[in-house]
Formats: C-alpha cells, sequence, structure tokens
C-alpha cells in the first residue's frame, strides 16, 4: 500500500521575502561606451553612406508625423523655396548647433 505525502508545513517565517522593485543582479555589466563620439564616428561609418564631398553623409531615415505636422513642414519648405528634405536638414543642423 501506498503511503499518502503529508502536506509540508509552511510558516511565514521560513520564506523570504521577494523584493520585485529592485531587478535581479545581472552577471555581466551593462556595456557602456567610454567615449561617445567614438561610438557616434563608428555608428555612422556603418549606417551612413558618403554623399558628394568629405565632410557629408547619407543617412536613411524614416519619420512617422501626423498628416497636419507633415502638411505644416511641407507648407514652410515650399515659402522658403526648399524641397521638404533640404528644410530637415537645416532644421536638425540647428538643432545640432543648439545641443553643442
Amino acid at each position: 500500500m501506498a503511503r499518502r505525502r503529508s502536506k509540508p508545513t509552511s510558516r511565514a517565517s521560513d520564506q523570504e521575502e521577494l523584493n520585485f522593485k529592485e531587478p535581479a543582479a545581472t552577471t555581466k555589466p551593462p556595456r557602456m561606451s567610454t567615449d561617445t563620439e567614438k561610438a557616434a564616428r563608428l555608428a555612422i561609418a556603418r549606417r551612413a553612406q558618403p554623399a558628394g564631398t568629405n565632410d557629408t553623409v547619407r543617412l536613411t531615415v524614416t519619420i512617422y508625423l501626423s498628416r497636419r505636422q507633415a502638411e505644416r513642414l511641407a507648407a514652410r519648405a515650399i515659402r522658403g523655396e526648399k524641397n521638404l528634405e533640404a528644410l530637415l536638414s537645416e532644421i536638425l543642423e540647428a538643432a545640432a548647433t543648439d545641443v553643442r
């Protein structure tokens, strides 16, 4: 005849309390570049293609905008007698210079 197993007695003091607020310790530290400028040069070298002169590159980017935003940018480009790509390039260059 088979014996039934008895239920283990569980006491609240025997179990550890789980802490869900802190992430579990990982074995590897997160990869962080010490030289961000070097990492940026490497990323552009991999993704961008040369365009014309040595100091310009072609970087293909997909931008998702609302129709209203896209129409406003197109109207701004038309008023400035530029194409949309040239306007976006100017906006990005101005923003990059403001960050420096």
